[in-house]
């Protein structure tokens, strides 16, 4: 379409004009409030994407929520990456790895110093439920390795300067925020 503008085409078949590099966050503002709090991500021409990820053309969507199995896949990579915000505000040395969604949640791979208790457990809840609260902008970037690695150098991850050199791929997302 001209103009800047695009077409997206919703799962009932309407289809509603948006401006480019529109996202998921934006288009939710026009739909029921309902789906609003649910949401979780967003199916992008067959494409599992975050809510914050612009779209820059003509498509076709779907809104996920937890009811979907890529809604909650999405939702325990968000999780694993809160609690890596917060064990990090907890423990400021700890050094991160992986934090995939899995079958049933999620987990995320980390070096620290000592091993972690159930008191630290209820800390890191208690933190994750506070970083939510302060609501933070969530940025993503996309970054080709060379950069992620000198990112990570200067943030002192080791496991994460292996992850990214080893990754597969030229172009590494990376989401941030003020706390992290």
């Amino acid at each position: 379409m001209k103009n800047g503008k695009i077409k997206i085409k919703f799962p009932d078949g309407k289809t509603e004009v948006f401006p480019k590099g529109v996202t998921g966050l934006e288009i939710l503002r026009s739909l029921p409030a309902r789906l609003q709090e649910e949401a979780t991500g967003i199916k992008v021409n067959g494409e599992v994407k975050s809510l914050p990820e612009p779209i820059q053309e003509d498509s076709e969507i779907q809104i996920l929520t937890f009811d979907d199995k890529e809604g909650r896949e999405v939702f325990w990579h968000s999780s694993a990456h809160l609690m890596a915000h917060a064990v990090q505000r907890l423990f400021p040395q700890t050094k991160f790895g992986i934090g995939p969604a899995i079958e049933n949640g999620f987990y995320y791979d980390i070096d620290l110093d000592h091993p972690l208790t159930p008191e630290d457990f209820e800390k890191i809840e208690a933190t994750m439920a506070q970083i939510v609260d302060e609501n933070h902008p969530i940025i993503r970037k996309e970054w080709n390795k060379k950069e992620a690695i000198e990112y990570f150098k200067q943030r002192n991850e080791d496991l994460k300067i292996g992850i990214a050199g080893g990754a597969g791929r030229w172009h590494i997302h990376l989401f941030t925020g003020r706390f992290y």
